[in-house]
């Protein structure tokens, strides 16, 4: 099993924001970050060390530079430098 794993996504299909939920089974250094559909990335929502534990973090469908994004499906990667999780969202407006 990879020492970090997406849990959950809710809710999914979403309007306002969603909740991605996630597990870290050792300390690491890890990135959570949205992509759209064409791998462009949208924002990030985590980026520094974390310690072992299950955690959650809110997306509210908006870039780096507040702006609210379109309606479309997106993509969450959760990864260090050896490992990946990723899931996929829909945003419906």
């Amino acid at each position: 099993m990879s020492p970090l794993t997406i849990t959950g996504i809710y809710p999914n299909p979403f309007n306002m924001s969603t909740t991605i939920s996630y597990k870290v089974q050792s300390d690491c250094c890890a990135k959570l970050v949205i992509y759209d559909i064409l791998g462009r990335k949208v924002t990030e929502l985590h980026n520094g060390t974390m310690r072992p534990g299950i955690f959650e973090s809110v997306w509210n469908g908006k870039n780096d530079y507040g702006e609210t994004v379109g309606s479309g499906v997106y993509f969450c990667s959760f990864k260090t430098d050896r490992y990946m999780a990723r899931g996929k969202m829909l945003l419906m407006k």
